[in-house]
């Protein structure tokens, strides 16, 4: 991510569409979009998402996990 920040006039943004939170309160997934933007020599790059996002109360490495798929053509 660190060499997105660095592209210009680089915008990131996430939109929830959907959350839910299992009963017991130690799961949860998240439904949504992204958009992209940043400026490179050849001109500006857009691009638009949907979001799924898994996710477990701890914190331990493998307790989220997240898929982005582009809404443009390849």
């Amino acid at each position: 991510m660190t060499n997105f920040f660095a592209l210009k006039n680089f915008a990131l943004t996430f939109a929830p569409t959907k959350i839910s939170v299992a009963t017991g309160g130690d799961m949860a997934y998240e439904i949504g979009t992204y958009s992209l933007s940043f400026d490179n020599d050849r001109g500006p790059v857009r691009d638009a998402a949907n979001t799924l996002s898994r996710g477990r109360k701890s914190m331990a490495p493998g307790s989220r996990a997240d898929i982005f798929n582009s809404n443009s053509a390849p």
